[in-house]
């Protein structure tokens, strides 16, 4: 059901802009929305107090309850919405300049703290569809920021509830906002539908529908492994969601945790024949992240450590080039146009077949002046970069209101601290980026700068870019947030769309 307070603030924003109706959603998101509480501390006494990792996440105990009353007497406490879907679709909102294209469901309380989380949210732009949950408090979060560490302590409350029937009943809508649609409307209008991974953790049959409702429909289904905990305790979910995944995000630690815990490689084989699938994708990059064993990466929670390694200027183009790890190209006759559009290739200065066979710097090219190689077989090498063209005649929202095809291929993305990020597409190429680390002066708060990444990256997927521009304003709006305290959308404009 939708709350009460939900139909009040969809009137306010309707009646705020002179629109009688709700905007056509291009991203509908599930999670567990979270009222971030957050607290520059100066020492480790909380921390000591109450059981607490410096850097680290966890849902608190009722011992560890008392925390979040202490925390709000004696410190300056800053509120922001937080919880993974939720802080990549007031991101996502800001990065598109657009409000009312994202639509976040989840469960939340009747109670303060719903009231103000559900004023932030919809300050920022983003629609919602909330259980009401009578029977618990409104999540919370408390963020202790040492330096450049920080501690989430949680309590889920509320979050942990939303059954299948809140998204797919075909119910009613009060008379006084009768203009609201139903959930499973709002999906079916919405070309991406993003699952966080601690969703499954209680709301797995949910989930495993919006998967397959994903699937049946063609929308192009992403979801975030967000902890390792999430891969240690739930392997089985994961096996049976993960085939429907289109873009998977996740750190490196918790891509270890899920091969440790799901069989990947007989995973990847009980794949139909012919089917892309990124299951099949998953054994390559982590073969593929070996090399980088021999380096001690710190401990992370979710793809937020990306945060430390993110320029808050453009990346020279020295860092900014693109690497080929490894070829394992299926063969196109297994594929099922899943493939990244290939007329548009872009070279690699090893590239056997690049015209020139000069070295091109392929991101220090501005996107709608790269040049499209001459129709030719596709020929696929390690040294090609196969990437789906950028989209200058139909984006997201066109005038004639059709929305065009979202990305057709399967993708991996992998974080992994100071050393670069991995992806993989469905023509088994795993891919780096590099990043140039970001000063430690110039970091206010790591809180929501991987579901930062997320939101930038599915903006701009949403509107047609391709993927390395998806994956480069991931980056900047990470970098953006990075200088925020907790997952605060800036007060200036973002401006990666407009370049």
């Amino acid at each position: 059901m939708l709350t009460a307070l939900d139909n009040i603030f969809h009137m306010m924003m309707d009646s705020s802009n002179g629109s009688s109706s709700i905007s056509r959603p291009l991203l509908v998101a599930f999670g567990n929305p979270l009222l971030d509480m957050t607290a520059v501390v100066e020492d480790q006494s909380l921390h000591e107090r109450f059981s607490l990792p410096t850097d680290g996440q966890l849902e608190v105990s009722e011992e560890q309850k008392e925390l979040f009353n202490l925390v709000q007497e004696q410190y300056d406490v800053s509120c922001s919405a937080g919880g993974c879907a939720l802080n990549s679709s007031r991101v996502f909102t800001w990065v598109l300049g657009q409000p009312k294209k994202a639509l976040f469901m989840g469960g939340i309380g009747v109670d303060e703290a719903a009231t103000r989380l559900l004023r932030i949210i919809h300050d920022s732009g983003v629609n919602t569809r909330m259980l009401e949950v009578t029977t618990e408090s409104t999540g919370r979060c408390v963020a202790l920021v040492l330096g450049v560490e920080r501690c989430l302590c949680a309590d889920i409350g509320a979050a942990n509830y939303c059954p299948p029937e809140h998204v797919f009943q075909d119910f009613s809508i009060s008379d006084n906002a009768s203009e609201l649609r139903p959930c499973l409307e709002d999906m079916a209008l919405a070309p991406l539908l993003y699952v966080e991974g601690y969703f499954i953790t209680h709301s797995f049959d949910t989930a495993l529908m919006i998967a397959k409702y994903a699937k049946e429909n063609k929308k192009t289904l992403i979801f975030n492994l967000c902890g390792s905990y999430v891969c240690e305790n739930h392997p089985e979910e994961l096996k049976q969601i993960l085939p429907y995944v289109d873009i998977l995000f996740g750190f490196v630690e918790e891509y270890k945790t899920l091969a440790k815990h799901v069989d990947l490689p007989a995973l990847a084989s009980a794949q139909p024949a012919g089917e892309a699938s990124i299951v099949t994708s998953l054994p390559s990059i982590l073969q593929a992240v070996s090399k980088y064993e021999a380096v001690v990466i710190a401990p992370s929670n979710s793809c937020a450590d990306l945060a430390m390694n993110l320029s808050s200027q453009e990346l020279d183009s020295s860092s900014r080039k693109e690497s080929v790890v490894t070829n394992g190209s299926p063969d196109s006759e297994n594929s099922n146009s899943h493939y990244f559009d290939n007329s548009e290739v872009l070279y690699d200065s090893d590239d056997p077949v690049s015209p020139s066979n000069e070295q091109v710097n392929i991101l220090s090219i501005p996107p709608g002046k790269r040049k499209r190689s001459e129709k030719r077989k596709s020929k696929k090498s390690d040294s090609v970069f196969a990437l789906r063209k950028c989209s200058d005649t139909s984006p997201c929202g066109t005038t004639n209101g059709t929305v065009p095809s979202m990305m057709r291929d399967k993708v991996v993305v992998m974080t992994q601290g100071s050393l670069p990020l991995m992806y993989v597409a469905s023509d088994g190429i795993v891919r780096e980026k590099h990043v140039a680390p970001l000063s430690v002066n110039s970091i206010v708060d790591t809180t929501g700068a991987g579901d930062s990444f997320v939101g930038g990256f599915l903006a701009c997927l949403s509107v047609g870019r391709c993927l390395e521009d998806c994956i480069e304003g991931g980056m900047w709006a990470a970098r953006q947030i990075l200088q925020q305290k907790g997952c605060t959308i800036p007060q200036y404009p973002a401006e990666y769309l407009t370049k």
